[in-house]
């Protein structure tokens, strides 16, 4: 059992009654468990509780690094400076979204009511050894607003053959399987994230700044689950714009700088202007040219608009009673007038709660910290 749950400080709040689509029985927990699924080192998806799974991660994170200190030929030194400062954030950054997702989900304290064989299934979610059958399921039973399905780390086009591939076959048999639809050629939706370059130098060509290179994600929506959820994949990769780049000689040092400051544009008029450069990146991607549209990384995850609302108004509603709890158990600081002895007594109350965090934390890597704290504020401990 990974949690036990503890008194609460506080009374958490209940938000609208979310009802599950699928009817969890085992004979279809059965059949998700024995659907294809990558591991941590090809196509695994992020586990859902970083609380418990922080060694795991780390020793994961240290060889799924090993890729991103290859440099093939071809690539610039800044693109590959990029690629490795960034990877932490990265690795950490999807994480830390799955174990906020799932630590908010609004049956979240349900989790030891329900029987043996469901809660195993969790478990393997939170371990990050669910298919991806499994963790539809597991999103749609917990009312959670977002799942990471599959998840494959391929920098520079490096492990893309065969995982990619397997990867999305798998999630596609977990659709079918569950009644949903497959879409046969979605619509990509690219967005311009950000210059390589704060990690490398800009290169001053003709009086104009133009980055080594633009962080670019393409969006798709690959299938329609029956409760309304959308299945999507994300693929991150660095379109070069270096003077040696295709772009950059195809289109020209002024072309390259307005492509890189898209990011700073109203969502209408960076629409507008990237479909100027969208056929062109989309030739670069659609002829595997690795070497000027370098691949990071892609993910697929489910997600509900209708759980995601949901969450939000019950999160808003937690933040309304602990507001009113702390003003009704802390009168000195909500307003409410008081003795000096009460004052004196709150303050040696913050004190020694004071002592007792910075022990806790101090026991804690940097990293870790966040997660720690988010942890005990839910109130569970491992």
């Amino acid at each position: 059992m990974l949690r036990d749950q503890e008194q609460q400080e506080y009374p958490e709040s209940k938000g609208e009654v979310h009802t599950p689509f699928f009817s969890v029985t085992p004979e279809l927990m059965a059949l998700v468990g024995q659907l294809p699924s990558g591991d941590a080192l090809t196509y695994g998806a992020t586990p859902l509780n970083q609380v418990v799974t922080l060694e795991q991660q780390y020793h994961t994170r240290l060889d799924l690094r090993k890729g991103v200190f290859l440099l093939p030929d071809g690539v610039p030194l800044a693109i590959a400076s990029y690629a490795t400062h960034t990877f932490d954030n990265r690795f950490f950054g999807r994480g830390s979204a799955n174990n906020e997702n799932f630590f908010s989900a609004l049956r979240f304290t349900e989790i030891e009511s329900f029987d043996d064989e469901t809660r195993k299934m969790i478990e393997r979610g939170e371990l990050g050894h669910a298919s991806p059958g499994e963790l539809i399921l597991i999103r749609d039973l917990l009312g959670i607003r977002s799942v990471e399905l599959a998840c494959l780390t391929h920098p520079y086009g490096e492990n893309i053959d065969p995982y990619l591939t397997d990867m999305r076959k798998s999630v596609r048999k977990a659709v079918v399987l569950l009644g949903g639809e497959w879409h046969q050629d979605p619509t990509p939706v690219f967005s311009v994230k950000e210059s390589v370059d704060e990690f490398g130098e800009v290169q001053n060509l003709n009086e104009l700044d133009v980055p080594s290179g633009i962080l670019m994600t393409r969006k798709r929506d690959l299938a329609t689950l029956p409760d309304g959820s959308m299945i999507r994949e994300r693929s991150s990769f660095v379109v070069r714009t270096d003077k040696d780049s295709e772009l950059y000689k195809l289109l020209g040092p002024e072309a390259m700088k307005q492509l890189s400051e898209i990011q700073n544009l109203p969502s209408d008029q960076a629409a507008l202007q990237f479909a100027l450069f969208e056929p062109f990146i989309k030739e670069l991607l659609d002829n595997d040219k690795w070497t000027e549209a370098i691949p990071i990384s892609t993910t697929i995850y489910d997600f509900n608009k209708e759980t995601e609302r949901l969450v939000e108004l019950a999160l808003e509603q937690v933040k309304a009673d602990r507001k009113r709890y702390f003003d009704e158990h802390n009168p000195s600081i909500s307003g409410i007038p008081t003795t000096p002895e009460e004052d004196e007594a709150e303050l040696q109350k913050y004190k020694e709660l004071d002592e007792i965090r910075s022990g806790v934390l101090s026991t804690f890597s940097d990293g870790a910290v966040s997660l720690a704290l988010h942890a005990l504020d839910r109130t569970h401990k491992l």
